[in-house]
């Protein structure tokens, strides 16, 4: 679990380091929100397809829907729906779409030791 948290702390990182103006908000959120699912998977949930794909949609909700509010909403950007609606959510379906394929391939990975 605690491998997962590192590598989410330093996608964080790199994502923060190319972004305009972030302020340590990928290191944070993607850090906290790895080590919630790792507790997650490891106390409460099954490791199967379902519980990957249930936290891979939450995760990918909660992300772009905490962005929204922090750098769009709060901020007073006019046409603040449009991200929400044309960018955000798109990108949390596909994000959590892409994350059935990286099971499988983690599994192949993960297994072939």
């Amino acid at each position: 679990m605690w491998r997962g948290v590192i590598f989410a702390f330093i996608y964080g990182i790199y994502m923060d380091s190319i972004a305009a103006d972030t302020l340590c908000f990928n290191t944070l959120v993607l850090g906290i929100t790895m080590c919630v699912c790792g507790l997650l998977i490891t106390h409460v949930l099954n490791r199967n397809i379902s519980a990957v794909l249930l936290l891979s949609l939450l995760t990918c909700v909660f992300y772009f829907l905490l962005k929204w509010l922090i750098f769009y909403l709060f901020a007073g950007v006019e046409h603040n729906q449009e991200y929400l609606f044309y960018y955000a959510v798109p990108s949390a379906i596909y994000t959590a779409a892409f994350s059935l394929p990286f099971y499988y391939v983690a599994k192949f990975f993960s297994n072939s030791k």
